[in-house]
C-alpha cells in the first residue's frame, strides 16, 4: 500500500492491521480519509499515521489507542472530520492533545466530558457538530448545556 502514493481513500476496517503496520503508510502524501475501524492500531501506530500531514477524515473505533495516542491525532492539523469512538484507554483527558485541530468541523466523541473536556473542545474554534451518542447521559452535561457551553455547536 505505501508505494500507492496517488491514494486518497483508505479503509482498513476489521483488519489485523498493527500499530507497526502503519509505518507502511508514511508515503502516502495524499492521503486524505483513513479507517481505523476494529483494528489492532495503537499508539506507537499512531506516531506513524501523524506523519500523513494531508489527513481530512480520521476515523478511530475499537482500536487500541489510549490518551498517549492523542498526542499523535492532535498533530494532524488539516483534520475537519474525526471519530474517536468505543475506545476503553481514551478519556476526556486525551482531548488536551486535540486542541491544536483549528480546522475541525465534526467530531464524533464518545467520551463522557466534565468541564475539562468542554473547555479542550472550545479551543477548536471550527467546530460544528458533536456527536456524543448514548454517553452523553454518562455527563453532567446534556445536549442543551453542551450547546451553551459552546456556542455555535450542535451536539447530537
Amino acid at each position: 500500500i505505501g508505494t500507492m502514493h496517488q491514494l486518497e481513500s483508505l479503509e482498513l476496517l476489521g483488519t489485523k492491521v498493527t500499530g507497526r503496520g502503519m509505518n507502511s503508510l508514511r508515503g502516502l502524501t495524499k492521503l486524505k480519509e483513513l479507517s481505523l475501524v476494529q483494528t489492532l492500531v495503537d499508539d506507537a501506530g499512531m506516531e506513524a499515521v501523524s506523519s500523513l500531514k494531508t489527513l481530512e477524515e480520521l476515523s478511530l473505533e475499537d482500536a487500541k489507542i489510549s490518551n498517549h495516542g492523542l498526542k499523535f491525532v492532535g498533530r494532524l492539523t488539516e483534520l475537519k472530520l474525526l471519530t474517536i469512538h468505543n475506545m476503553e484507554a481514551v478519556s476526556e483527558d486525551g482531548l488536551i492533545y486535540l486542541e491544536n485541530l483549528k480546522k475541525l468541523e465534526t467530531l464524533y466523541l464518545c467520551v463522557p466530558v466534565t468541564s475539562k473536556g468542554v473547555a479542550s473542545l472550545k479551543k477548536m474554534t471550527r467546530l460544528k457538530d458533536l456527536y456524543m451518542g448514548d454517553v452523553i447521559s454518562d455527563t453532567p452535561f446534556n445536549h442543551q448545556r453542551l450547546e451553551r457551553e459552546l456556542p455555535g455547536v450542535g451536539a447530537y
